[in-house]
This record gives structure tokens, sequence and C-alpha cells, in this order.
């Protein structure tokens, strides 16, 4: 149960941050810094996914590989 708490705590966590990155203002739109901004958020999707792998096989849960648009419906689904 405890280990279900830290990984919920995470998931909010980046829920905010993600919300947070998300709701910035692109002041002057260029390549770079949209490129900048797409590896931001890959990395965090990244984190997170590695995050949920990690906790499942603690329980030995048969863990899946998904698409990012999966693991947001599974998001917005669960949490």
């Amino acid at each position: 149960m405890v280990e279900y708490q830290k990984l919920q705590k995470t998931m909010e966590t980046s829920k905010k941050q993600h919300y947070v990155t998300l709701s910035e203002k692109i002041v002057q739109l260029s390549l770079e810094g949209i490129e900048i901004a797409y590896e931001s958020l890959r990395d965090k999707v990244r984190g997170v996914r590695s995050g949920l792998q990690g906790f499942m096989g603690k329980f030995d849960c048969q863990v899946t590989i998904c698409t990012i648009q999966e693991t947001r419906n599974i998001f917005h689904k669960y949490f």
C-alpha cells in the first residue's frame, strides 16, 4: 500500500508539471523552442512510464509498453 501511495504522489506531481508545461505560453515560436518543449514532455512521459513499470514489476503484474496516447487514456480513466 505504501508503494502505491508513493506512486500516486509521483503521478499527481507529474500531472501538475505537465499541466504547467502545457499551460505556459510560447513567447516566440521557433523550431528550437518547439523541439525543446517536445523533448521535455517526452522525457517526462518516459519517466512516468518507467515508474509504472517498476511499480507493476514489484507485484509481478504483467507490464506492457503502450503508446503515449494509450498512456494518456489510462491516466484519464484512473487518475
